[in-house]
């Protein structure tokens, strides 16, 4: 019996991880994570987290009386942590969804508090409400601890702050990116590694990643 549970979780996690794309932001049946610009580069393990529909579009309590659909509060995921479907007590999607719709119509009325009813408490009302894994204990605590356990880095994620911050400020010569596509700078400033940038050193980033095997950075 346990062998025939262990192959159907197996299966549901190459299932749900085929649909993953990171491009698109889809992550279907699972929990996502990203950082909190300060917050996290002074507590690593404190982040921002949502949770996504069968589909894959991010649900996530984003601010006051907020719960954002599809445009993740503090940018994309860095981190995700697949769930399995068939754990769900109702079983099955329609329950999964139901649930996450739900967690977060309820947190559309709610005041955000960073301690006590934030992003995480969303996420764990939706678990409660589908009563993942036959349970309704789940809550901002035991979430974290577990996304910090069984999340998995986003292929290529630092590469992508790593543009947007190229994208977002003029290069030495004072053109900006986005202004004028046609322009290769010389050099670049990278604000938030204060560095300095080359394209031919960001090119060599791309390829590197490219050439990687197993998880991303």
């Amino acid at each position: 019996m346990a062998d025939v549970v262990e192959k159907d979780t197996m299966k549901n996690y190459h299932i749900a991880s085929e649909k993953i794309n990171p491009a698109a932001s889809r992550y279907p049946y699972c929990i996502v994570w990203t950082p909190i610009p300060v917050l996290s580069w002074l507590l690593p393990f404190i982040g921002h987290m949502g949770i996504c529909t069968s589909t894959g579009v991010i649900r996530d309590f984003a601010g006051p009386y907020f719960v954002s659909e599809d445009n993740m509060a503090f940018g994309r995921p860095t981190k995700y942590w697949i769930l399995d479907v068939s754990k769900v007590y109702a079983s099955g999607s329609n329950a999964w969804d139901t649930a996450v719709h739900d967690a977060s119509e309820e947190y559309k009325h709610r005041m955000h508090n960073l301690c006590c009813d934030n992003c995480h408490s969303h996420v764990a009302m939706a678990l409660n409400l589908m009563r993942y894994e036959n349970s309704t204990s789940w809550n901002m605590v035991n979430l974290c601890l577990l996304a910090l356990i069984h999340g998995k880095h986003v292929r290529g994620s630092l590469l992508c702050r790593l543009s947007e911050d190229l994208a977002a400020v003029p290069d030495a010569d004072g053109h900006h990116p986005n202004s004028d596509p046609g322009h290769q700078p010389a050099v670049t400033w990278g604000p938030r590694f204060r560095t300095r940038w080359t394209p031919l050193q960001v090119q060599s980033g791309v390829d590197l990643l490219n050439n990687r095997g197993g998880g991303g950075i």
